[in-house]
């Protein structure tokens, strides 16, 4: 099944955003609504996100976002360390399940080979399995962890009555993780705006989208796109993707 999953997603490419690490202005934590949607403009590969974690008392720490200074209307934040391990599976009656990162350094090879080029798993552990490997960066693990915090925190806490109506009318319950890394990119390798956020595969599995820009920072999925998602594909099943909502 993870192999027809990556196949389908060809149809499906996904808005790069990137940063810089200057911010400023803080806003509200992910979930609530964003004045703006990130847009990538950023060309330079860091390290930010190889520390161990966000600085303390860091007002841009995820899931709470900040603006750059130079990049107007950019929001991202800054992750945690990665965990060792992440929740999956049902969260009141929805279900959260697994995870796939595009390493975007790879530019069109990411595509590959019925999704060799992928990693699989929120640790790499997951199929199809390539020889070697393909492992997720410590930066797209952490920015994938947090993303999968957001999301169970609004499954278990806050589901969205709009997300509620769409279930209840289509049947459809899963979600599939999924990280975008920019790091290590080439300048000019950038991902379409036509999959930002979330999107719906073979009429069951929303897809929840994070971004990890190539210096480390994070943009997250939020309950307004969940929102935007659902009341969109309510009547647009099951041609679904927040980018034509």
């Amino acid at each position: 099944m993870k192999k027809l999953l990556s196949i389908a997603l060809l149809a499906f490419p996904v808005i790069g955003v990137a940063c810089t690490e200057t911010v400023v202005n803080k806003t509200a934590p992910v979930g609530e609504p964003a004045a703006t949607d990130p847009a990538a403009t950023s060309d330079e590969a860091g390290t930010a996100g190889e520390a161990d974690a966000a600085p303390a008392g860091d007002s841009c720490a995820c899931p709470a976002t900040c603006a750059s200074t130079t990049e107007k209307g950019k929001m991202v934040c800054r992750p945690a360390k990665a965990p060792d391990d992440v929740p999956t599976g049902k969260v009141g009656k929805f279900t959260v399940g697994g995870f796939e990162y595009w390493q975007w350094k790879k530019g069109n090879n990411v595509y590959g080979t019925e999704g060799s080029e992928l990693a699989w798993g929120y640790n790499g552990e997951g199929e199809p399995q390539a020889t070697p490997p393909v492992l997720p960066s410590e930066p797209s693990r952490a920015c994938m962890a947090e993303a999968n915090k957001v999301l169970n925190d609004i499954l278990a806490k806050d589901v969205p009555p709009e997300l509620e109506a769409f279930r209840a009318k289509h049947g459809v319950s899963a979600f599939w993780q999924w990280n975008n890394d920019m790091t290590g990119a080439k300048a000019g390798v950038e991902p379409s705006e036509q999959n930002s956020n979330l999107w719906l595969y073979d009429k069951r599995l929303i897809k929840w989208i994070s971004m990890t820009n190539r210096d480390g920072t994070c943009v997250l999925p939020t309950k307004a796109d969940l929102v935007k998602f659902s009341v969109g594909c309510l009547t647009a099943f099951p041609n679904c993707a927040n980018s034509i909502f």
